[in-house]
Parts: C-alpha cells; sequence; structure tokens
C-alpha cells in the first residue's frame, strides 16, 4: 500500500511541475489553445485527484492498522496522512488568499461599471451592459450573474459586425470558463514560486484564453470582423497583442479561403 500512496504522490507532484513545462514550449499551443487548456485542467484535476485519493490511502491504512504493529511502513503512511493533511490546508490556504483579492477587484469593477450603464440587454445566458466610457472597453465578469460590459466608446468605433464579435469574444470567456483557468494559473505559479515555469505559466494562459475566446469568436460570428475590432482596439490603444492576434485570425482566415 505504501508504494501505490507514493506513486500517487509523486504523479501528482511531476503533474504540477511537468504541465507548465509541456504547456509553455514551443508554439502547439498559440494553434490549438483550447486543446492546450484543456490538456492543463486535466493535469491540474488528475494530480488533484491523485493528492486526495493518496491522502485517503494513507489515512485509512494507518487507521485500520493494528495497534499491536508498529511496522515501518504503518509509521511511515501515517506520517504521509499528516504530512499530506498539513500540505492539502496550505493550499487550500493558498488559493483562498490567492484568488480573494481578485475577487474583490472583480466585484469593485463591476459596482463601478454598472453605475455608469445606460441599457442592460438580456440574452439567454448571460446579460450585456452598455456604459458610459469614452475608452475602448469590453470585459466578461463571471460573478453572480454572467455579464458583459461593453463602453460606449467602443460601440461607436466598431461597426455593428465588429461589434458583435467582440461581444461573442466575451461570451466564450464565460462560457469557456477562463475565469476560473486563470485562477488556477495564478495559484499554480505561486505554488511554483520563483521557478520560470510559473511565470511563464501565467503569461501563457493570459495568452490561451484570449486566442481560445478568439477562435470561438471567429466561428461563431465571423474571423474578419474580429480581426477588424481588434485592429480597431489594438490601434488606438497601442496594444501591439491585440495586432498580432487579429493578424492570426486573418491569416486563418485567408488559409481557409485558399483551400477552399
Amino acid at each position: 500500500m505504501l508504494w501505490w500512496v507514493l506513486t500517487c504522490f509523486g504523479t501528482a507532484t511531476a503533474l504540477a511541475f511537468v504541465a507548465p513545462i509541456v504547456l509553455t514550449k514551443g508554439h502547439w499551443h498559440v494553434r490549438r489553445p483550447r486543446l492546450a487548456l484543456t490538456l492543463w485542467f486535466g493535469a491540474f484535476f488528475t494530480g488533484l485527484g491523485l493528492t486526495l485519493l493518496g491522502l485517503i490511502l494513507s489515512a485509512t491504512t494507518a487507521v485500520a492498522t493494528p495497534k499491536a504493529e508498529t511496522g515501518l511502513e504503518s509509521l511511515t503512511l501515517s506520517m504521509l496522512a499528516w504530512v499530506g493533511l498539513l500540505a492539502l490546508g496550505a493550499v487550500t490556504a493558498l488559493i483562498y488568499t490567492a484568488t480573494e483579492p481578485l475577487v474583490e477587484i472583480q466585484r469593485s469593477t463591476v459596482s463601478h461599471l454598472e453605475s455608469a450603464s445606460y441599457q442592460r440587454i438580456q440574452h439567454r445566458d448571460y446579460e450585456l451592459i452598455l456604459f458610459h466610457a469614452a475608452e475602448l472597453l469590453a470585459c466578461a465578469v463571471p460573478l453572480k450573474h454572467a455579464t458583459v460590459f461593453i463602453s460606449s466608446g467602443l460601440r461607436e468605433a466598431l461597426t455593428d459586425a465588429e461589434l458583435d464579435a467582440v461581444i461573442a469574444h466575451e461570451h466564450a470567456h464565460l462560457t469557456q470558463r477562463h475565469g476560473l483557468a486563470l485562477r488556477i494559473a495564478h495559484v499554480n505559479s505561486i505554488a511554483l514560486g520563483a521557478l520560470r515555469a510559473g511565470r511563464e505559466l501565467r503569461r501563457a494562459s493570459l495568452l490561451l484564453v484570449e486566442l481560445a475566446a478568439d477562435d470561438a469568436s471567429a466561428k461563431a460570428t465571423s474571423p474578419t470582423a474580429l480581426a477588424g475590432a481588434l485592429t480597431t482596439m489594438g490601434t488606438q490603444l497601442g496594444d501591439a497583442g491585440m495586432l498580432a492576434r487579429a493578424q492570426r485570425l486573418s491569416a486563418k482566415a485567408n488559409a481557409k479561403t485558399a483551400a477552399a
């Protein structure tokens, strides 16, 4: 039983360190962002499941061992159970302290944007709120109610088709649970500490959720419309990342047209 417990804990630890490295190596994740996120989620929850399984096995075995038996294996299992519980408590505290400030910032932002709202449109699974602001702003907030915010400045700067593409992009953030993905990435990067993999994981995660939302929006509306919106926003905001994403969408659209 000891070897099963060690295998569970060892595999979970390996996944915690190997998954971020694999996720951030090369450029494959740029071509398949949703696949990369799916694999990363799979690795994260597999590691979590193995950790819990290891805790259950070590605790139940240690408790079930007769008091007359004081072998090395029983003692080791007891120690692993206690160490695992302490580690689980530390991770739980880390998750709370790392994510609570983010939630508070979101709530404060939502309150500010709602106070400037001038139109609300209720859709099937989310609410669209238009608010007064000269800046080109769009965001999705998965708090109590799934909400997409669009500024008046952005609405005026884009065509109707481009605006629909941006709304579809933000809606994809909600349906694909990108907020949860970024929180997990934040916690995972903190757990990895100063390691390069931790920093690269956070950076890659921010890019991946945007690319995945781009692909979903392009499929639901038009890659040309979203590319146009990103070009307008990237040019006015001086955001090179948006311009690069627009070029990616245009290249994919051109390749698809050439293949047709």
